[in-house]
């Protein structure tokens, strides 16, 4: 395992967010391969990184789905480094990104619970100031950021459309069926108008993932969700 010295700086980290994948896979500093006895490894498929991303649980996969949506992150790597703490101790966070700023953030994915660990609590207060000293944020998240529902399921649904490609006058064409505001218009409705204009149905459902439509994220989204718009091409 490489271990990057603990005085790591913003070079090594964008050095490490321009790797390319290896037959379509991101691997980070820990390799993952599905079937290791006792790991739930998933390969996320990722729009932003046109790549598979290794996660040791479905906990790191909802970090990533949430890294998808966040139109302020340009691009992220799992399992992207080691640095050392101390003499014996070493750390691998979950995540790394860059937004469109340039700025850096490291991501640990912790379920609650264990953040109950006084010990814990420590060591990830001794890491995050390892990162403030070099401008680096540190945010820890749990399921309550990542999996409340029905936020979760609600990306899950539109994710699958996310591989989806239109061009901006089919995204504009479709987008001018929509209400300004909430009405009685749902997704269904939407979906066949833009059938009728000899549109793939399913570039409503795309429009919602990059946010030029908008739903009620509080309920469950499905056919009968009103839809309406957001104010155009972005």
């Amino acid at each position: 395992m490489k271990v990057i010295n603990r005085s790591v700086n913003n070079l090594d980290l964008e050095s490490l967010l321009n790797k390319e994948s290896l037959k379509g896979v991101l691997q980070g500093n820990r390799k993952l391969w599905k079937g290791v006895t006792g790991k739930r490894i998933v390969f996320f498929p990722s729009i932003k990184n046109n790549a598979q991303m290794p996660c040791e649980s479905r906990l790191e996969a909802a970090n990533c789905i949430d890294l998808e949506f966040n139109n302020e992150v340009r691009s992220y790597r799992t399992q992207p480094f080691t640095i050392k703490l101390n003499k014996k101790d070493t750390y691998t966070p979950d995540t790394l990104h860059i937004d469109h700023l340039g700025s850096l953030t490291v991501r640990e994915v912790k379920f609650s619970g264990a953040l109950q660990c006084n010990e814990l609590r420590i060591r990830l207060a001794k890491i995050n100031s390892i990162f403030l000293k070099h401008g680096i944020s540190f945010v820890v998240l749990t399921e309550k950021q990542l999996q409340t529902s029905p936020h979760v399921e609600n990306r899950k649904f539109l994710y699958r459309c996310s591989h989806l490609h239109f061009h901006d006058f089919q995204l504009n064409q479709a987008c001018e069926l929509l209400p300004s505001s909430p009405s009685n218009y749902t997704l269904g409705l939407f979906r066949s108008d833009c059938k009728k204009l000899g549109l793939e149905p399913l570039i409503a459902d795309k429009l919602l993932f990059t946010g030029m439509a908008l739903y009620k994220q509080e309920k469950k989204l499905n056919s009968n969700s009103l839809v309406w718009r957001s104010g155009g091409l972005k």
